[in-house]
């Protein structure tokens, strides 16, 4: 693997971490513009 496709294949594999991460945690994802308010208090814990 070239080092460019290993820098996307790692830049692929961060998205898809910090999308389970919302899921699981039930924060939404908006990823319009905005003021960056949660439209509902999300239930992250921290953990």
């Amino acid at each position: 693997m070239h080092e460019d496709e290993a820098e996307a294949a790692a830049e692929a594999a961060n998205d898809i971490h910090e999308l389970e991460v919302l899921l699981r945690y039930g924060i939404p994802f908006n990823p319009g513009p905005g003021d960056g308010r949660l439209p509902f208090r999300a239930r992250y814990d921290g953990a």
